[in-house]
């Protein structure tokens, strides 16, 4: 849940968010790309809006389309920008900023369960074939579960791995931040991705998103 931080001014926090990556929404909370944010001149409550991957924008992007923006920011802390694009092109778009708070959050970035079967192929550079389960993941990181003894530092490879039954597949690397607890004969394993292309981590999005649309569906059939 979020907590906006009081009697912080629109225009210190669009100072704030300037040069940030953001992750761009629909202003029905769908999930549309991942973005970059600078400045427009002298224009202080207009904010302007690449794509983080260099692609061109969308042409439904058009002017008055309702936008929302979720910036990371230090601190566990979170700006949500909203507003409506006033100019489009291919290349960018500009923003009429309409509110900008900072909220409290303890992830910048939430983790979307997932339970799926994988293999981690590679370990330090050494052909593994090591079976595993991935836990949950998000734009940060992978949690898994599997027999192995890993350490932290150690570099994981997956190829060819999914995360939901049909979806496509992803070639990531990981790095081991944490070890959990053992149960029973399982350990468990935070890392985080390293050497992630903004085209391989707006895959991640996608996917999280499509998990999550999914289970919002099968709950709606029941």
């Amino acid at each position: 849940m979020f907590d906006a931080e009081p009697g912080l001014k629109k225009g210190s926090l669009l100072k704030e968010v300037t040069g940030k990556r953001c992750t761009v929404f629909s202003h029905h909370n769908q999930f549309l790309f991942l973005g970059k944010l600078s400045s427009h001149g002298d224009h202080q409550d207009q904010l302007v809006l690449e794509r983080y991957d260099g692609d061109e924008m969308e042409g439904f992007l058009v002017a008055s389309t309702p936008l929302k923006l979720h910036v990371p920011l230090n601190n566990d802390t979170l700006g949500v920008v909203e507003g409506q694009v006033s100019q489009w092109s291919r290349e960018f778009l500009v923003l009429d900023v309409f509110t900008a708070v900072k909220k409290n959050e303890s992830r910048a970035y939430f983790r979307q369960n997932v339970g799926q079967a994988g293999s981690v192929e590679w370990v330090n550079g050494q052909k593994a074939g090591h079976r595993c389960t991935v836990v949950d993941i998000s734009a940060t990181g992978v949690a898994i579960t599997c027999r192995q003894d890993y350490e932290v530092g150690d570099l994981l490879e997956f190829s060819h791995q999914r995360f939901r039954p049909g979806g496509p597949e992803h070639q990531l690397k990981c790095r081991v931040a944490r070890k959990g607890p053992t149960q029973e004969d399982l350990r468990f394993y935070g890392c985080q991705w390293v050497e992630l292309s903004p085209k391989a981590e707006e895959k991640l999005f996608q996917e999280v998103f499509a998990i999550q649309a999914a289970e919002l569906q099968k709950k709606r059939g029941r």
